[in-house]
């Protein structure tokens, strides 16, 4: 398999840890959710992977009701920081194993995703 980019490691050595500038790049993420049972989207971090983001945990542990979260906002704000040259996407979350199949629902594009989608040429 044939790799393009760098992937991301921590600095090893003396002499990469002194060079190293550190996570320059600091991200405000405002993440809208509808429904507490599904991740409200994955976040995307280039040359590490992705993170499904919920809005809580599993089990639901909360001292809130259900009739108090209506009320709220729906709103979730993460702050992501990364090295300078490294990007962060924020994307609809990817169904995962038995608890994706329970909350995944298949609908067709809006016309702006379809504007902003990459097109591909063969």
């Amino acid at each position: 398999m044939k790799e393009v980019g760098v992937l991301l490691k921590p600095p090893t050595g003396k002499q990469r840890a002194e060079e190293w500038m550190g996570l320059e790049t600091e991200r405000q993420l405002q993440i809208k959710f509808e429904d507490i049972d599904r991740p409200a989207c994955d976040l995307a971090i280039s040359g590490l992977g992705w993170i499904a983001v919920e809005a809580f945990a599993a089990g639901r542990s909360l001292t809130t009701s259900d009739s108090d979260l209506e009320e709220t906002e729906k709103q979730l704000q993460l702050c992501v920081r990364v090295p300078k040259p490294v990007e962060i996407f924020v994307r609809p979350p990817i169904p995962v194993g038995k608890s994706g199949g329970e909350w995944y629902q298949y609908r067709e594009l809006t016309e702006k995703e379809v504007e902003v989608r990459p097109k591909w040429y063969f």
